[in-house]
């Protein structure tokens, strides 16, 4: 309360019961333009709404970091991507609510978004990434663990994403290599690339090319190796 007006930044971490502490810095925090609160899995956020939609604070926002908050409310979530027009960073790793209708908004809104990170997003699919691709100027981007991405989205990012300097795709098992060394060869700047063994279905069969370092699907086996 005494010194909320004053503070650019805060970060609290891990912490189980926020709605109050939301609540106050909604109200109080008048010239916040960093925050964090990773790993608070107990959150809403709903608090914050008082500040997220006040399109003069929230447009001087710069970095959010909701990191395994899986609990956001997709309102949070939604007056963020529509509102926070100086974000350049941005993770909403593991944030269940998050998907493409707000990757959409915050394509459109945040035209300054270097740094996102979408790991475990499930609902999030090729199309979002690729207006994202086209609309941002983004540096580095987490995909980890999204299942549903495919070649396509690789392809957008190193068409439009000249800057991009790292990106992880552990466990995007229908992301190819073929797709990955496209993105690397199209990039103008050394390219970190994090593409671990694709945490597959259950019931699909992987197997490890020893020659090449591939894994490929039981369907994409020669009949004398796969017998």
């Amino acid at each position: 309360k005494h010194a909320g007006g004053r503070l650019q930044a805060l970060g609290i971490e891990a912490c189980v019961a926020l709605g109050k502490a939301c609540q106050s810095i909604s109200r109080y925090c008048t010239s916040l333009r960093i925050l964090r609160a990773p790993l608070c899995m107990a959150i809403d956020g709903i608090g914050l709404l008082q500040l997220l939609n006040d399109k003069e604070r929230a447009g001087r926002l710069e970095e959010l970091l909701f990191n395994g908050c899986k609990k956001l409310d997709w309102q949070v979530a939604s007056a963020i991507a529509e509102n926070c027009k100086s974000l350049r960073e941005l993770s909403f790793a593991g944030v269940i609510s998050v998907d493409d209708s707000i990757i959409n908004t915050l394509a459109e809104s945040c035209r300054s978004l270097e740094s996102v990170n979408l790991k475990g997003c499930q609902k999030v699919t090729d199309s979002a990434i690729c207006n994202l691709a086209c609309m941002c100027p983004l540096q580095d981007i987490v995909l980890s663990g999204i299942h549903a991405l495919t070649d396509r989205c690789m392809i957008v990012l190193a068409e439009h994403c000249p800057n991009l300097s790292d990106i992880y795709i552990a466990g995007c098992h229908r992301i190819s290599p073929a797709a990955v060394a496209y993105l690397q060869d199209s990039s103008l700047k050394r390219l970190y690339v994090h593409h671990k063994v694709p945490n597959a279905p259950a019931d699909m069969l992987m197997a490890k090319n020893l020659d090449t370092g591939e894994y490929l699907q039981s369907s994409g086996i020669p009949e004398d190796i796969a017998t």
